[in-house]
């Protein structure tokens, strides 16, 4: 019998669960569409997808929350967060939901030169990050903003794929907030405490014991070590998206190869 440990909501239904069964095994489950089941070291037992379910969302789960449980279990690091990359060197966008993190992706790619590299599940590795989706994740009303731009795809009704890549070297972790109407973008530093509770709540986090826990916190306290954060601030303003998108960019990141 598995005992549920963590559960998500929507609107009163479970999305997503994750537990123990008896013999020790983790079990990941997203009702009616798909479930995972792990050994603690790491070894899939099995993987469940539903037949029903769209090709495209079998992939973002597979490469996302699937292999970010698995790396988990291996003492890897995934991130939720959005990551683009300009001159060979990557950013990665953390916050919480609704703070824009495919919204600014989009515009770094539409506006300065980037390309997407992830867009839901950051995985880091040895040399840097790679990604777990193949194409921007939009809504209808941030996808409506880059109507008519040159990556978007109108025959899919989606943007062009992420570039598929082995790791890209990371410039720095992005922290997303917002400011006043009137007030210019602006890219700042974070330090110490603040970049590790940033961090910490922006990973996949799959433990449920204080070894996993501390484990985590381990990980995490050691990127924020070898890595940058920043704050990025910016109105909460469509039309200034490319503007926003071009104070970050050149901020944080080489220019791009074609740029003059």
């Amino acid at each position: 019998m598995i005992r549920w440990l963590a559960t998500s909501r929507h609107e009163g239904h479970v999305v997503h669960r994750i537990g123990r069964d008896v013999d020790g095994s983790l079990v990941a489950e997203w009702p009616g569409a798909a479930h995972l089941r792990a050994r603690r070291d790491g070894r899939v037992l099995e993987r469940y997808t539903a037949a029903s379910m769209a090709d495209r969302e079998r992939r973002r789960l597979l490469r996302g929350p699937f292999a970010a449980l698995e790396r988990s279990l291996r003492n890897e690091i995934s991130l939720h967060g959005a990551a683009v990359a300009r001159g060979g060197r990557a950013i990665v966008l953390l916050g919480n939901s609704g703070h824009g993190k495919s919204t600014l992706a989009a515009a770094l790619c539409a506006y300065a030169g980037c390309t997407l590299i992830a867009d839901d599940v950051v995985h880091w590795g040895a040399n840097g990050i790679s990604g777990g989706e193949e194409e921007h994740a939009l809504d209808a009303q941030s996808a409506s903003i880059f109507a008519g731009e040159n990556f978007v795809n109108s025959e899919a009704k989606t943007l062009f794929p992420a570039e598929v890549v082995s790791e890209v070297p990371v410039e720095a972790l992005v922290l997303l907030t917002f400011v006043g109407p009137e007030e210019s973008p602006v890219v700042s530093s974070v330090h110490g405490a603040d970049a590790l509770t940033a961090v910490l709540a922006q990973g996949a986090r799959f433990a449920f014991d204080p070894a996993g826990r501390r484990a985590e916190l381990e990980r995490a306290h050691t990127l924020v070590q070898q890595i940058p954060t920043r704050r990025f601030a910016r109105a909460r303003d469509w039309g200034a998206l490319a503007h926003g998108a071009n104070v970050l960019a050149d901020a944080l990141l080489p220019p791009s190869p074609t740029s003059p």
